[in-house]
């Protein structure tokens, strides 16, 4: 069966597929920390959005829509409605952002 597949293959000779590049160019830690303490220098509320973003891992399509009612403190949990493919999500709101 084996040998079979392998000649089929090289006869047909089939184009593999290409493999996707990452095109996302991601900070390190040191460019989000200092990027968050710039934001809350210009205006506090900046730095707490960026911060925000950065430790829910929420698109900013995804954060624009917030609504106060989707923060829960007690549960510490924030939930993003609407999320990608229309479903919604709950994520942690970590100690340091609370």
């Amino acid at each position: 069966m084996h040998y079979v597949v392998k000649e089929v293959r090289r006869l047909l000779d089939p184009e593999r597929t290409k493999l996707r590049k990452r095109v996302v160019a991601r900070l390190s830690r040191e460019e989000e920390e200092r990027l968050i303490k710039h934001a809350y220098q210009m205006k506090g509320e900046r730095g707490l959005f960026i911060k925000t973003l950065f430790q829910t891992g929420a698109r900013v399509s995804e954060f624009v829509n917030i609504k106060v009612e989707d923060v829960f403190f007690e549960k510490q949990m924030i939930l993003i409605a609407k999320a990608k493919g229309g479903k919604s999500r709950y994520v942690p709101i970590l100690p340091e952002l609370a």
